[in-house]
């Protein structure tokens, strides 16, 4: 994701987490208009739940919704070079601050309190549930995801919102 400069999601192993972040990838896609992977980790496969579904939405142009007109061609949009110099421009100026932007509105990353302020880890969503189970055993969690130590836990993992994580880091000392 970060070679190709493509928005990656690494949720949380939780299904209502699981399942709002497909959603939130899709739209995150549209707002940035960059391609959204998302990874799930082996124990994703092991989560229990239940979630609410939203209806579908259907597809602005389909089989049964044609397009007027078929689309021009467009050099610019060509996936080789020269045509690529200014698709990487707009990646860097308007696509990643356009991600990052949509990642604090919609608070994709979550922000885990506890007692010790001036102690923190920053962890991926996907191996959230690991970091836990070792804070539980070394007692400074509890099963039910309470932690004495805050947590950043990052639902999104590229692109990183750099002001996300020194706030996070602020008064921290390790």
């Amino acid at each position: 994701a970060l070679k190709s400069s493509m928005c990656l999601l690494d949720p949380l192993p939780d299904l209502s987490v699981m399942v709002r972040m497909v959603e939130d990838g899709f739209c995150l896609s549209e707002a940035s208009n960059m391609p959204v992977l998302m990874e799930l980790r082996i124990r994703a496969c092991h989560v229990r739940g239940s979630f609410d579904t939203k209806d579908n939405q259907s597809p602005r142009i389909s089989t049964r919704s044609l397009m007027q007109e078929p689309g021009t061609f467009e050099y610019a949009k060509l996936a080789h070079p020269p045509a690529t110099f200014p698709q990487e421009k707009r990646k860097s100026e308007e696509r990643i601050p356009a991600a990052r932007r949509y990642i604090v509105e919609k608070g994709l990353n979550e922000l885990m309190p506890g007692k010790h302020a001036d102690l923190g880890i920053i962890v991926q969503g996907g191996i959230y549930n690991a970091l836990m189970r070792s804070l539980q055993q070394l007692g400074l969690a509890n099963a039910f995801g309470e932690t004495d130590i805050p947590i950043l836990v990052l639902n999104v993992t590229y692109p990183l919102v750099p002001e996300q994580v020194t706030d996070f880091c602020v008064g921290k000392r390790a």
